[in-house]
């Protein structure tokens, strides 16, 4: 059942989704792990927030700046190695984790792009 939790994407008709990385679906399970331990609903991956996500920390990263994009419900990081590191420090930061755990959201799109400087830009997006 788990597993089943953690794979589910929405796809609208005339839409495509490539698969997550490892990464990506790292941040999924873990939202979705910290979600349900509070009581909240799983969230759904979302090809749209994917896709935004992506193009998200892409900028930032050839930027080699973070940022957040305008009207958009987001967590955005950069310096972790790790996907995991990147959940740990939202999950420990208020505005992040009430982002991850408000229960209106029912979708996610997430990214993580390594920049020129080396460095990882990890980025949630949050819709309803």
């Amino acid at each position: 059942m788990k597993a089943l939790i953690f794979l589910l994407l929405s796809i609208l008709p005339g839409e495509t989704c490539v698969s997550l990385t490892s990464g990506e679906s790292q941040i999924v399970e873990q939202t979705n792990t910290a979600r349900l331990e509070a009581g909240a609903a799983p969230l759904i991956v979302d090809c749209r927030l994917m896709g935004s996500a992506r193009r998200h920390a892409q900028r930032m990263a050839a930027a080699a700046s973070m940022f957040h994009s305008a009207g958009v419900a987001e967590n955005v990081a950069t310096g972790q190695p790790f996907a995991s590191d990147a959940v740990v420090v939202w999950l420990r930061s208020p505005g992040h984790r009430a982002n991850i755990l408000n229960r209106g959201y029912r979708r996610i799109g997430v990214a993580g792009v390594v920049g020129p400087d080396g460095r990882t830009y990890w980025v949630q997006q949050f819709g309803f």
